[in-house]
Order: C-alpha cells, then sequence, then structure tokens
C-alpha cells in the first residue's frame, strides 16, 4: 500500500553521485540492489525478510538539466516499511554522515522547479487558468495523430496557427542591483514612501513608459529571492504574443532601448522585440 509508504528522493548533477551517496548504507550493496538503467521506469528491490521493498523510480519530477537522481519509496509492511525508510533518510543526511547528502526543503525544490522551467499545477495551469500544452513548452505530450480526446479541438488550432500559441511561458529575473524592495528599505531615514515590493505569483507585467496601460502578461511562479545563489528574483509568467505587443507600442509611440557598449554593431540597434528574446 503506497499511502503507507515513505519516500524520498536523491539529486545531484551526475547518476553517479546518487549510487556513491547509498554504499554506505546498512543493508544496501550494488550487486544486490543494482539502480535501474535510465532507460527502465523503475525497478523494485526486496529489502529485508520482512517484506520491506523499494520502488525505485530514475526521477526526481526535474529535467536532467537541472539535475538527475532516483526517488526512492519504501513500503510493505506499514508502519514497519516506513520506519526503514525513515531510519535511511536519517543516516543519510545525519550529522555524522560527513559525504552525504543535503536535505532540502519545499521552498528549495520549488526554487529548482522555477529555475528549469517546469510548469506547475495551480501556477501555470489549473482549472480556472486555461493554458494549452503548447503555451508551457511540453510539445511532446501531444498527439497530432491521434483521434477524438478532450481539447484536441482548441490544441489543434493553436497548432495551425502561424502566429503561434496566444501566451507563452518564459522565465523573468528580477535583478536585485536594479531593485530596492520594501522590505530592504524598511526603517531607512526618508520620507518618500517606498512602494517597489517584491513580485508575487498573478502580478501583471507592463511594458516599461506604458503607465501600466500596455499589459503584457502575468508572473505564474515566483522563487525564493536568491535562491539560485545570484542576487535576484527568479520567477515565471505567461506573456502574450509579440506581434500584438509590438503593434501596441508602435500606437503609444514606444520603444525598447537597449545599452551597448559596442556602438558600431548594426545588430545592436537597441529595439529588441518584446518579451525576451529565448523562451524556457
Amino acid at each position: 500500500n503506497l499511502e503507507e509508504a515513505f519516500s524520498f528522493s536523491l539529486a545531484s548533477v551526475q547518476w553517479k553521485d546518487i549510487e556513491a551517496a547509498m554504499q554506505g548504507v546498512e543493508n544496501y550493496s550494488h550487486t544486490k540492489y543494482p539502480f535501474p538503467s535510465r532507460a527502465d521506469r523503475c525497478q523494485v528491490w526486496d529489502w529485508d525478510s520482512n517484506g520491506t521493498k523499494v520502488l525505485v523510480i530514475p526521477s526526481i519530477g526535474l529535467p536532467s538539466q537541472c539535475a538527475v537522481g532516483f526517488t526512492f519509496v519504501f513500503y510493505g509492511k506499514g508502519d514497519a516499511s516506513r520506519a526503514v525508510g525513515a531510519s535511511v533518510w536519517n543516516f543519510l543526511t545525519g550529522e555524522s554522515n560527513t559525504n552525504g547528502p543535503v536535505g532540502i526543503g519545499a521552498l528549495e525544490y520549488e526554487t529548482l522547479r522555477i529555475e528549469a522551467g517546469v510548469p506547475a499545477f495551480g501556477r501555470e495551469f489549473s482549472k480556472d487558468l486555461k493554458t494549452s500544452p503548447l503555451e508551457l513548452h511540453l510539445q511532446e505530450t501531444i498527439s497530432m495523430e491521434k483521434g477524438c480526446y478532450l481539447g484536441q479541438e482548441g490544441v489543434a488550432s493553436i497548432f495551425k496557427n502561424p502566429r503561434g500559441s496566444p501566451r507563452t511561458l518564459y522565465a523573468v529575473v528580477f535583478d536585485d542591483d536594479f531593485n530596492t524592495y520594501e522590505t530592504q528599505s524598511r526603517g531607512d531615514r526618508s520620507n518618500i514612501e517606498n512602494q517597489t515590493r517584491s513580485p508575487k505569483p498573478g502580478d501583471k507585467l507592463y511594458v516599461l513608459g506604458s503607465n501600466e496601460e500596455l499589459n503584457v502578461g502575468t508572473i505564474t511562479s515566483v522563487a525564493e529571492a536568491g535562491g539560485t545563489g545570484e542576487r535576484s528574483i527568479v520567477a515565471m509568467a505567461l506573456i502574450r504574443r509579440a506581434d500584438s505587443i509590438m503593434k501596441q507600442m508602435k500606437e503609444l509611440g514606444l520603444e525598447i532601448y537597449r545599452e551597448s557598449d559596442d556602438e558600431g554593431d548594426p545588430s545592436l540597434s537597441g529595439i529588441i522585440p518584446p518579451p525576451p528574446l529565448d523562451p524556457l
């Protein structure tokens, strides 16, 4: 019964690091418990004589460009199997295991997800937020050869539209060098109130200089400030088509200026089409 299971994931930048981390675990040996190949969907280990089994899944729910690893699910004998799984986890992350992995929480995992550009239910898609897989860079999940299925007409209309998707998921980076947030300036001796707050999901994005008249998209997810190790906040946002944004900018007489050290380079004219050039 997997509802009574104990599970955890081990992740790193290399597969071999995961197998090395398990070497010190009691009752584990590489020959007895070989890891599944990257092509296998999962593998089951018979962990002990008490009926505890371990489901080993070669995935941590993030793309391999971000991290690779395995998810371990201890199950079989209810509380006894949960205790075995908890014991393995406690050993791996214990202070005495100086070469072991470091445990991270939900906020750190969320930062990794956002940095990797992985859409999540309730953020980038939900029953209320009507997004298409094509807007979320999930083209590989769609079959254009399959027969009728729920949502097929909507997907087909976007796929055949020469203008592309109505919106596209982008990465948005708020650089601390250009933003001093209200929480950072609180307590300063100033007669001017700082109304610059940290970005939040649901915030609207506008073209600079449009006086909030030209909405280009909505922030869907926001990572922890400085969570990537840089002085910035990484977020994701659904951005409207660039052609409609450019048209409205032209009507308002707006341009996007890009500074360049090389004024002689014609490719750096100072005008770039919004939204950012590179989608996730």
